[in-house]
């Protein structure tokens, strides 16, 4: 089959053919393309989000069989079969084939599509592609790749302000001095960030840079950083002057050194000239507000210090303002002012609007103001959080329950997932522990700033449910679904723990007894699956009756049955065992018409000291296994 890889479209289409050719309605494709996870059925194609690990147990329904689909020894995507659907080993193959293109599809990222002094950035702010030219002309090695911009070098903080413009269409050309090469040759570089398609619709910037001088052809050297344009530089100055919001150069102490056109035209008269020079929290808008100005003056100094600082701002009149200070370089950071909202009313009425859709939803969500307190729960959220309270106000939540860390510590407020995200935390399917007067409640949840600093969105899930079926999954896939006895996996497990203990303590004795009973298949064909059935249970019964209640007793395969006996009690203590496994099945078994006494085979592994695993255990015992005599030499 040809190697050419086919479009995004004829690809779903080919897959959805195949699915429907086989009969599929209900089933569906789990795989990777180049923007994550998508699930296709023969009606539709959605993309999933989470990583494929975590999701699964999200993503596939209880019922029903999954496939996973190989291509060259390798999983290409997992085939789910709704339950009285199937699909033909061809069918399968044909998926397989089909998906084996997609995996063998160019990563997006890859540096290999750049040439030249380039990089890729993610519409998060960092870097995800470079090609060694670039790399080696900042002075970075292969460990900045998933870095952000702003963290790489200082400067580039600056440059996350225009990445918006460019992800929404906008070239942005910096064509002044970059770098000074070595050798004593300075050379110009120029810069440009603009749009750049990695998968689908989703767009990434292209950082390139070039030399100004193009007679200049001297190349970066590996081994030195190339330096970086300071705050005069024409970087600073065109981001700067442009940025839409109201925005202050100041000193590592607060004072102003720059004012841009917008926080210019906040002041009256020649004001914004008399600013320069003043401490920013004595001057601006906040003027005459002391609580203010305090909020402005502690955002300043600690970005003076190194750390981002963000604050919502309540002047007396007018709508609240959001605050960003953020660290510049050693000696300068950068204060931006933006509005939380120019229309109060038509903002309230959406919010009202919301909180009664809210009211109605399935789903768990919480919405918080721009200092990540709630506004608003949805009536799941209410039901799981505050149960006997739903009727009372969101702001009341801390009457009503509080959150702990999975270790149970009490979270206060700034580590809440709201305010996190707000601080530019990403915060994704985190677990907390939600805890009220009727109990706690495990809850998965993840945040998401909205737009225009309207707040956090948190959605949550209750896994309270969810974990309970896990247990409850594991106990069955754990056990013998007739006799209910551990199955083989669950006494290899405590095998393995024997072992592990007897490592740790010589003292520490455990013998392991394997059983067979002979001669019932015979008679299992004549008697049928019902009294067959009641066989096996009174065999079980008999087997459980011989152990102590420190023993495990499990049951393999149809006539093997298995223990593991704890402080056995030495040859002596195995001889009044297997004397009393003697004496109970040598009492005559009667299943409807038949009366019979099974030929018992045993296998005896005395000590587990000399074993290097569960699996030699066993082997060791199936090795041993002979009839068992009238009576057992003492040493054996």
């Amino acid at each position: 089959m040809s190697t050419a890889f086919l479009s995004s479209e004829a690809l779903t289409y080919a897959l959805q053919a195949v699915l429907a050719s086989g009969g599929a309605r209900e089933s569906f494709l789990l795989y990777h393309d180049g923007g994550g996870t998508v699930q296709l059925g023969p009606a539709g194609v959605r993309r999933l989000s989470g990583d494929w690990g975590a999701g699964l147990d999200e993503w596939l329904p209880l019922s029903g069989v999954p496939l996973p689909l190989l291509h060259a020894g390798q999983t290409v995507g997992l085939l789910w079969t709704a339950p009285g659907e199937s699909l033909a080993a061809p069918a399968a193959e044909a998926l397989a084939d089909l998906l084996a293109r997609v995996s063998a599809a160019p990563d997006p990222w890859s540096a290999d599509q750049l040439a030249g002094y380039s990089a890729l950035i993610d519409r998060d702010g960092r870097l995800r592609a470079a090609t060694p030219a670039w790399l080696s002309l900042f002075g970075l090695a292969g460990e900045a790749i998933g870095q952000p911009l702003g963290d790489l070098r200082t400067e580039w903080r600056l440059l996350e302000q225009a990445l918006p413009g460019v992800l929404a269409g906008r070239a942005f050309t910096v064509p002044a001095g970059w770098a000074a090469v070595p050798a004593g040759a300075p050379a110009q570089f120029g810069s440009e960030l603009r749009p750049w398609p990695v998968a689908g619709s989703e767009l990434a910037v292209l950082f390139s840079v070039w030399e100004a001088n193009a007679a200049l052809r001297v190349a970066a050297s590996p081994t030195a950083a190339a330096p970086t344009p300071g705050l005069d530089s024409t970087v600073f100055r065109a981001l700067f002057d442009s940025a839409a919001h109201a925005q202050w150069l100041v000193t590592g102490k607060g004072t102003v050194v720059e004012v841009n056109a917008a926080a210019a035209a906040l002041e009256a008269g020649d004001s914004a000239v008399s600013m320069l020079g003043e401490l920013v929290w004595s001057v601006g808008v906040w003027r005459g507000h002391e609580a203010v100005r305090r909020q402005v003056r502690a955002a300043a100094l600690r970005a003076g210090r190194g750390e981002a600082a963000e604050t919502v701002l309540e002047l007396e009149t007018g709508p609240p303002w959001q605050l960003r200070a953020r660290p510049l370089t050693a000696g300068h950071a950068l204060l931006e002012l933006a509005p939380l909202s120019h229309e109060p009313q038509d903002l309230e009425r959406r919010l009202a609007l919301l909180d009664i859709l809210l009211a109605y939803s399935s789903e768990g969500v919480v919405v918080t103001d721009a200092r990540g307190r709630p506004l608003m729960l949805s009536g799941t959220v209410r039901k799981m959080m505050m149960p006997g309270a739903q009727d009372s106000a969101a702001r009341d939540w801390a009457r009503h329950f509080e959150l702990r860390s999975v270790g149970g510590e009490v979270l206060a407020p700034a580590q809440f997932p709201g305010t996190r995200a707000l601080r530019g935390e990403e915060v994704r399917d985190e677990e907390v522990l939600v805890v009220s007067e009727q109990g706690s409640r495990p809850m998965s949840m993840s945040a998401y700033v909205l737009p225009s600093d309207l707040g956090v969105a948190v959605l949550t899930r209750d896994l309270s449910e969810k974990r309970r079926l896990l247990s409850y999954l594991s106990q069955v896939t754990r056990r013998d679904p007739l006799t209910e006895l551990p199955n083989r996996q669950a006494f290899m497990d405590r095998i393995e723990t024997a072992l592990e203990e007897r490592r740790h303590d010589p003292e520490c004795r455990y013998a392991v007894l394997l059983c067979e009973l002979g001669n019932l298949d015979d008679l299992s064909a004549r008697i049928g699956p019902n009294l067959s059935h009641r066989l096996w249970l009174d065999c079980a019964a008999r087997f459980r009756d011989v152990f102590r209640g420190s023993d495990l007793v499990a049951r393999f395969e149809q006539g093997q049955f298995a223990a593991l006996l704890a402080r056995p009690g030495g040859p002596a203590g195995l001889e009044r065992i297997l004397d009393r496994l003697r004496g109970s099945f040598s009492a005559p078994f009667t299943v409807g018409e038949e009366t019979f006494v099974p030929e018992l085979r045993v296998g005896l592994v005395p000590d587990l000291g000399a074993q290097p695993s569960a699996q030699a255990v066993l082997f060791a015992a199936a090795q041993a296994i002979r009839a068992l005599p009238e009576r057992v030499p003492a040493g054996d």
